[in-house]
């Protein structure tokens, strides 16, 4: 047998963000043009997650994040 090695593969908790995927403040207000997508981002499972479901975030809170940005920006 091989030896065992445990690591972690993702967590719970992370950098707080609205649904448009900005970095908000722990006073909940908007950091202006920081957003954050995928494992860094906390609450998006709750207290367990689905396996897999981390690129599944990534992906689409990715897109959500660079429209937000490109809109924001052209204002």
């Amino acid at each position: 047998y091989g030896e065992e090695h445990i690591y972690v593969h993702t967590t719970l908790d992370g950098i707080r963000t609205d649904a448009d995927g900005c970095v908000l403040r722990p006073n909940g207000s908007v950091i202006p043009g920081l957003f954050a997508a995928g494992e860094t981002v906390g609450g998006i499972f709750g207290k367990d997650r689905l396996g897999g479901a981390g690129l599944t975030n990534c992906i689409v809170m990715g897109k959500v994040c660079g429209r937000y940005a490109q809109a924001s920006s052209s204002r």
